[in-house]
Order: structure tokens, then C-alpha cells, then sequence
């Protein structure tokens, strides 16, 4: 089976694709001409909010768990991310940290991750992130994500 895949050829990484990340993978590329803005009633624009809260609906997702459902979630997380370097592990331990402490923490020890270290490293990334991004989702994303992959129960 032959795998094809936009500036795999140019070296870039086949199993990263998504924007922004911490291994060099594809990026997107800049936009040329002019936005598209329909006119409603007025035109439509995209704009940042001024107050963002990228982490709380994925906190009250998680508190929202029974126990079992929150043992459940760890458990898997912890098995899933494993699996990954220690930079990632770091990463998403410092996100569910900020969903919820008590969420961040179980992973954190299932994983023997320190915690300040993991907060510092998702902190750095996110700002790395927001530069490189320009605003292009959040970082709730990457904790609801986390919940959905790991067979998070609810809705």
C-alpha cells in the first residue's frame, strides 16, 4: 500500500496532521486574496473574543462524570498517552489540569508526570501555539478531544 500525503515527499511528518503542533508537521498554508465576508444583514467577520475560557466547559464535562465514568476516563487516558513522548504527556497533563485539578492530577500520577512541570509545559506550548496559530482553536478542544478518545461517557 502506497501512503500519499501532501509534503510527505519534502520530509515532512505523515502521521502529523493537524495545525499547530510540536513536531513539524504541515502547516497551513497562508491565505491569498480577499476573505470571504457574506453580507447578511451586515457583513460577517471573524473575530477572537476579548475574554477567553478555553477550559471551562471541558472542566464541567468532566465533574459532570460519575465516579466510575471519571475512573473510567483516567484510565483510559492514562493507557492512551503512554503510548507518547514525554513533551506530550507534559502537554496534556498541564490542558487537563486546567479542565480540572483533580483531573489533571490522576493523570499526572498515572502517568508519573510532575505537575509543575506538566502546567509549565502546556503554558509555553499554548503561547508557541497562539503565535503560530493566530487564534485557530483552543485548547479546550484538545480536552473535550481527549475525552471523546478515551471513551469519555455522557451526551
Amino acid at each position: 500500500m502506497t501512503y500519499h500525503v501532501d509534503g510527505v515527499e519534502a520530509g515532512e511528518n505523515p502521521h502529523v496532521n493537524y495545525e499547530p503542533s510540536g513536531r513539524n508537521g504541515l502547516r497551513v498554508a497562508e491565505p491569498t486574496g480577499k476573505p470571504h465576508t457574506p453580507f447578511v444583514s451586515g457583513p460577517v467577520i471573524r473575530q477572537t473574543i476579548s475574554r477567553e475560557n478555553n477550559y471551562a466547559q471541558a472542566g464541567e464535562r468532566y465533574r459532570s462524570f460519575e465516579p466510575a465514568e471519571c475512573d473510567e476516563l483516567v484510565s483510559n487516558l492514562i493507557a492512551q498517552l503512554k503510548q507518547t513522548n514525554r513533551d506530550i504527556q507534559e502537554r496534556m497533563v498541564g490542558h487537563l489540569a486546567q479542565c480540572d485539578a483533580e483531573y489533571g492530577r490522576r493523570v499526572a500520577e498515572g502517568l508519573g508526570v510532575a505537575m509543575l512541570a506538566a502546567v509549565a509545559s502546556a503554558h509555553a506550548a499554548a503561547a508557541a501555539d497562539a503565535v503560530t496559530s493566530a487564534g485557530e482553536g483552543n485548547d479546550a478542544d484538545a480536552c473535550l478531544a481527549a475525552s471523546d478518545l478515551a471513551g469519555a461517557h455522557g451526551d
